[in-house]
């Protein structure tokens, strides 16, 4: 199962992913075993972080449910397949206002102003993005943007996780 098959399930419900990297073609294993980072590292962490509980299947057919405080667990977070094949995952969801963000693109024309509006972005917002081109002689406002997707105000959900078990 893919990141964005989830997020098709769990959308409608109010529910999203906590962490979701630059793409939704990413398999809950390969995600769990790359330990992927989203756009909003800075606040949310890791993957790896949101996985409850797991089911591994080890080279010798032995299938094992792991939880964090399990040694194998912490190996297998990260651990890029080394330990087993993850055959399932329960993972913290987090309950969303809406279907969708508000989003702003912020440009800037060097390093500087850059740094200064990621540390204020990192701040106020959950998710950040930048694009930088290098290419050119000078950073310039026109091909370089910082993009900062807020949720909307005023209907910010809290921040417990729901769990969600999806098997594959």
């Amino acid at each position: 199962m893919t990141l964005g098959e989830i997020l098709r399930l769990v959308v409608p419900r109010g529910l999203f992913l906590p962490v979701v990297p630059g793409t939704k073609h990413v398999s809950v294993g390969g995600a769990i075993a790359n330990d992927i980072h989203g756009k909003n590292h800075h606040r949310a962490g890791t993957f790896g972080g949101h996985v409850r509980r797991l089911e591994l299947l080890r080279s010798d057919g032995q299938r094992l449910e792991l939880g964090p405080g399990d040694e194998l667990f912490a190996a297998t977070i990260g651990g890029l397949g080394l330990t087993g094949l993850i055959t399932w995952a329960e993972i913290a969801l987090r309950p969303i206002p809406v279907a969708a963000v508000r989003t702003e693109a912020i440009p800037f024309a060097g390093l500087d102003e850059f740094l200064a509006l990621s540390d204020e972005s990192d701040g106020q917002c959950e998710y950040t993005v930048a694009w930088l081109d290098v290419f050119s002689n000078a950073l310039r406002a026109s091909s370089s943007a910082a993009t900062t997707p807020r949720a909307r105000r005023g209907r910010q959900a809290p921040g417990r996780p729901c769990p969600w078990k999806c098997r594959w």
